[in-house]
């Protein structure tokens, strides 16, 4: 991905979105959050620090997801190991075959006189 050329040094919430890849929502909460330094501009507006963006990116992502799974020293956490189980089971259960019997429609009902 091509890097953003921020706007006087500083990134827009767009721009900042884009090179993480997130949303705008998102940037915002993570300035809010405090974990993206950015400045003020008008009532509604950010600068957002191009260091906060790339140090987010070196600490945050790739640690998360897929990257964190396939790492060697990965081990699942008992919630992760439980919901596993649980859906491999209901997995399981719907794709197993179900065996119905016919009943014989032509012989009396036991107990029944006829």
């Amino acid at each position: 991905m091509a890097m953003a050329v921020p706007t006087r040094g500083w990134y827009t919430v767009q721009e900042a979105a884009a090179e993480i890849g997130v949303t705008d929502s998102y940037v915002r909460r993570l300035i809010r959050e405090g974990t993206l330094v950015a400045e003020p501009i008008g009532a509604r507006g950010y600068q957002v620090w191009p260091a906060g963006v790339e140090s987010y990116k070196r600490t945050r992502q790739g640690g998360q997801g897929w990257d964190k799974r396939k790492a060697e020293e990965y081990a699942p956490s008992k919630a992760a190991r439980w919901a596993r189980t649980y859906r491999a089971r209901k997995k399981s259960e719907r794709d197993a075959p179900t065996i119905t019997v016919a009943a014989d429609v032509s012989a009396p009902a036991p107990g029944a006189t006829g």
